[in-house]
């Protein structure tokens, strides 16, 4: 694409109120329409959306090489029949840069690929402006001679940052090359995680000062500044931040040996800001929830898996929750399953596919790592892999190419990528990268394409490429993080 295409994007993004709000700063969405040799385009971005990335792009690949394409930036969504194809984007506010030729072998299905540059000003006021975008391609094989990717939400965030909770702190780090920044917490962290946009963590500590339970932190300081503490009985255990940035979920125990899931308002300016507002309501087994829990949220916002573990009282649960903003059914358990020491010896975390239909559970079983594909709705394991070494927790890529986690002893770590695309590697694991540091859990940039992972050993982050496993950059600090986030 030539330079012009994306000063005249810019002056769209430049001249429109940073009104319309998203909920994660690349998410796909939709569904595209197919071409040739049944091959459907697939949009995607290279480089994060940080205000001042010059070098963002938006991108296209598995399209028809050498075929002419149309990329589409709009201010809206949509679900719009046109001819045989879904138009994602709001026709009132999409523009048509200039359209382009996928590079490959012309005439080669699947091979057609496209950058579209994005260079993003360092606008203050634009923090938070939600884009849409689409890719359309010429291709005689589809039904209107016109195939189209799926859609893309992109969500231009302040600025990139990773964020760790050490035993006694929340550290941020500016990356490549700082500054690295701690300020005091509660001790002892059992998750960490932050809205959407970035602008808020949240952090549950074992231990005050002033109390036990869910800090609230203000990303938009430097350093960060803890708006409020609240306090969540005997200790809060796992969160999940909903994806309309509206309530934050919250495994904690009420008692030492009785566990509950409530829900707080995270609406920043809001009366009751951090307030719990509810309880999630039918759980069989309240006492499994006390154990060692982890939790995540579908982006499409519609279920929340819970996963509990101890491996003395034989527990291994999977918790649904019906999540749905408008459901009758909200905030109410659909199903639980318990699995037994012959499929998982324990649980190490969980992360949920986009459309809620998979939960994926990594941890070990018979001395070695293993990752767990589960279906949802009926609870089965649908696909396993093992690997060397325990696991704990887990990063599902935005686009749902592979699942990475880092698994850690007292000696060694290893990042491992176990992938999700079609064909005969899916659902196999690799190494991307080994060392003697005592890796802990793993976060994913924006795009998917950098893996970063507090180091305990040496104190500090690491950040590979998922690509080759080349380590990109080190950040040494004294701290002992042991969760870790990226926004």
């Amino acid at each position: 694409m030539a330079r012009h295409v994306a000063a005249r994007v810019l002056m769209l993004v430049v001249s429109v109120p940073a009104a319309a709000y998203a909920q994660g700063s690349v998410v796909p969405y939709g569904n595209g329409t197919v071409g040739t040799s049944g091959f459907t385009p697939r949009i995607w971005v290279d480089g994060s959306p940080h205000l001042g990335n010059a070098q963002f792009a938006i991108t296209i690949d598995r399209g028809l090489a050498g075929a002419a394409a149309l990329p589409l930036i709009a201010l809206g969504p949509a679900n719009l029949p046109l001819l045989s194809l879904t138009l994602l984007v709001d026709p009132t506010t999409a523009v048509t840069p200039a359209s382009g030729i996928l590079g490959g072998t012309t005439g080669t299905p699947g091979q057609g690929t496209a950058s579209m540059p994005l260079p993003l000003p360092a606008t203050a006021s634009l923090e938070g402006l939600a884009l849409f975008a689409q890719w359309l391609v010429l291709d005689p094989a589809a039904g209107s001679g016109i195939a189209a990717s799926d859609g893309l939400r992109v969500t231009l965030t302040r600025g990139p940052l990773v964020i760790g909770a050490s035993l006694a702190s929340l550290d941020t780090f500016v990356p490549p090359a700082g500054p690295y920044l701690s300020q005091p917490t509660g001790a002892d962290p059992w998750d960490l995680a932050t809205d959407r946009a970035g602008t808020l963590a949240f952090a549950l500590y074992t231990f005050g000062p002033p109390a036990t339970g869910l800090e609230i932190h203000d990303l938009t300081a430097v350093p960060p500044v803890r708006l409020l503490t609240v306090a969540m009985g005997a200790g809060g255990r796992a969160l999940a931040v909903h994806p309309d940035d509206e309530r934050l979920y919250v495994v904690h125990r009420q008692t030492a040996s009785l566990g509950a899931i409530s829900y707080h308002d995270i609406r920043r300016g809001s009366p009751t800001f951090g307030a719990r507002l509810g309880p999630v309501t039918g759980i069989a087994n309240p006492s499994q929830f006390a154990r060692i829990p982890y939790a995540d949220i579908s982006e499409d916002g519609r279920v929340l898996v819970v996963t509990a573990f101890d491996l003395f009282a034989d527990v291994r649960e999977l918790l649904v929750v019906d999540v749905a903003p408008t459901s009758p059914t909200r905030d109410r358990v659909l199903r639980q399953f318990h699995y037994t020491g012959t499929q998982m010896t324990a649980f190490a975390g969980v992360a949920v596919s986009a459309d809620g239909r998979f939960a994926f559970v990594p941890g070990m079983h018979a001395n070695q790592g293993r990752l767990l594909r589960i279906n949802v709705q009926t609870g089965a394991i649908v696909n396993s892999v093992t690997f060397p070494g325990p696991a704990d927790r887990l990063a599902l890529d935005p686009r749902e190419r592979f699942v990475a986690m880092a698994t850690s002893s007292n000696t060694a770590s290893e990042l491992v990528i176990v992938s999700l695309e079609p064909g005969p590697g899916f659902f196999t694991a690799r190494t991307i990268s080994s060392g003697p540091a005592w890796l802990y859990p793993v976060a994913l940039s924006a795009d998917g394409a950098t893996a970063v992972a507090p180091d305990v050993a040496n104190g500090g982050f690491a950040a590979y490429d998922v690509a080759s496993g080349a380590l990109t950059w080190f950040a040494p600090n004294a701290s002992t993080t042991v969760r870790c986030v990226v926004r």
